[in-house]
């Protein structure tokens, strides 16, 4: 067998990708990266471009995938002619999913058919975790245990992702069937990794039961079957070890102070879900407000919030806004540090006086994305597909536009004096400061749900709401107010109003704008004043604004 590092055979120029599937299969990920990155891509076969792609996202090569299908998928160079197959665009749609592009990747794989591709459940699954929707990966996987026809080693792989999504929702008793035959299959096919990684889910099993004494046998096996993959593996045995320590002694500073040891490893490693998971836990063992708080406002996955407020809800609710405090380039959930700025993000007022951003446009989107995680800061492709939903993401020109946009921000943050940047790392962007500064978020700008419409939609109104104070107001008048023409206001308060002679669509704040009268004295109200937002100043009165690009 060619040598991991033999790539091209100069007579065939054949490519060993049997060679490369069983060192992934056996956690040596590592030679596997070594070998794909001298590959020249330009002149890959196209009945090994799947193949390879394949070998190289799952040693974490994202981008070197969407390189080799991109021209495929998008019927580029030299395969105009031809359609791409399905296993083809699963494994671009697994790509997109693993850049941050989820909707995109999604929805191509929603789109292919399990006859043409028998491990796409699998695949499907893997699109919905990152997201923390375990149910919807139960929903898929539970099917693929009965496919006969599925490769063993995928269908194993499929059961380990079961097996996680059974302990993460509660079925501990079907996790531990699971887990127990997913084990022995794994022992009889040498699957040393998926041996490791069973044993770390069996050993989150036994800490939800409470069996701490064989959760620590068992994570000291894990340990002996990761510790030379060189994956985040080994960071996830050193987690649990350490939250073993904390569920068993919660009062223990010294079991509290272990587990900043994960955190800073965690840290090195770029692994930002496990900085999120330990705060959960920290806010479950602590009963900590303060740090569920933060939880809720810094994720922007709704099934995560709400498993955060069922394993919390003897705290109280988080409120309806949340005062994010950003301190010499991190984010702190300590107290208010004296002479900080604050940026309101209901208002756009930056200590009272407003910012000249259009409300619900592409920086004001921008600005209130990067304000919805606390912990991941976002990559390319999940900026690109919440800042353009539904447009295609291209791999050469999408960076491009998210960094000019980017751009165009940390421009206005600077002309303004605003001590807030866009920074960018490892191709991840996430806000910073150099000094202090407050940041006021209302619960809805949490959700990041919605699409480009809606939230244009809502931040307008939401400012309308505000400089109108519950007064009757015409749709002159609200153009005025918003800076906006008049059809298009016109527009705005028919759709918020659920006109019914403009159909269709629905927004956050249906129900609450009424029109008054008809024809040409046709006027709105909003009919509880400003009731759902936390106001600032009265902008219409309050000053000058603060002048930007």
């Amino acid at each position: 067998m060619l040598g991991l590092t033999d790539i091209i055979d100069e007579m065939t120029h054949m490519i060993d990708c049997q060679a490369w599937e069983q060192a992934i299969r056996t956690g040596r990920f590592a030679d596997v990266r070594k070998a794909l990155k001298l590959l020249n891509f330009s002149k890959l076969p196209r009945k090994l471009s799947q193949p390879v792609a394949n070998l190289a996202r799952r040693c974490g090569l994202y981008s070197i995938s969407l390189r080799i299908l991109s021209p495929i998928v998008t019927l580029e160079r030299n395969y105009r002619q031809a359609t791409p197959r399905p296993d083809e665009l699963a494994e671009y749609g697994m790509a997109l999913v693993n850049i941050g592009a989820v909707s995109e990747g999604r929805g191509i794989l929603e789109s292919i058919s399990s006859k043409d591709v028998p491990h796409l459940p699998l695949l499907l699954a893997q699109a919905y975790i990152p997201e923390w929707k375990y149910g919807d990966a139960i929903r898929v996987l539970e099917p693929l245990q009965h496919h006969d026809h599925l490769d063993s080693y995928l269908k194993l792989v499929a059961q380990v992702n079961l097996s996680a999504a059974y302990v993460y929702n509660q079925r501990l008793s079907q996790a531990d069937e699971l887990i127990a035959e997913c084990l022995q299959s794994a022992s009889q096919q040498g699957f040393i990794l998926l041996q490791g990684n069973l044993l770390e889910i069996k050993s989150q099993m036994l800490l939800e039961q409470r069996r701490f004494s064989e959760a620590r046998k068992v994570i000291a096996t894990a340990k002996e079957f990761l510790s030379h993959t060189g994956t985040t593996d080994e960071l996830y045995v050193h987690k649990w070890s350490r939250l073993l320590d904390l569920y068993e002694r919660p009062k223990s500073k010294e079991a509290t102070r272990a587990l900043r040891e994960v955190y800073q490893q965690a840290l090195v490693l770029r692994h930002w879900e496990t900085l999120r998971d330990l705060d959960r836990h920290l806010a479950i063992t602590q009963r900590d407000t303060q740090l569920f708080h933060h939880l809720y406002y810094g994720s922007p996955y709704e099934e995560y919030r709400n498993r955060l407020r069922g394993q919390l809800s003897d705290l109280p609710e988080p409120p309806a806004h949340y005062i994010w405090r950003l301190r010499g380039e991190k984010a702190t959930r300590g107290a208010a540090t004296r002479g900080a700025a604050t940026l309101d993000m209901r208002t756009l007022q930056l200590d009272g006086t407003e910012l000249n951003m259009k409300h619900g446009f592409l920086l004001h989107r921008l600005l209130t994305i990067l304000s919805t995680d606390f912990y991941r800061p976002l990559r390319t492709g999940s900026l690109f597909s919440r800042l353009f939903p539904g447009e295609f993401y291209n791999h050469i020109m999408a960076p491009n536009r998210v960094h000019q946009i980017v751009k165009r921000l940390n421009a206005l943050f600077s002309e303004n004096s605003i001590s807030l940047v866009v920074e960018e790392q490892h191709g991840a962007y996430r806000l910073s400061t150099p000094a202090a500064l407050d940041m006021i978020l209302s619960r809805d700008s949490a959700k990041d749900g919605g699409s480009d419409l809606n939230f244009k939609l809502e931040s307008q109104l939401s400012r309308l709401e505000r400089l109108t104070e519950g007064r009757i107001f015409t749709a002159k008048q609200a153009a005025a107010l918003l800076e906006v023409s008049l059809s298009t206001a016109t527009r705005l308060l028919r759709v918020a109003a659920r006109d019914p002679t403009r159909g269709g669509f629905v927004a956050a704040l249906t129900n609450q704008l009424e029109i008054v009268g008809h024809g040409p004295k046709t006027s709105f109200r909003f009919l509880h004043g400003p009731s759902r937002f936390l106001h600032g100043p009265n902008t219409a009165t309050a000053g000058k604004k603060k002048q930007a690009a």
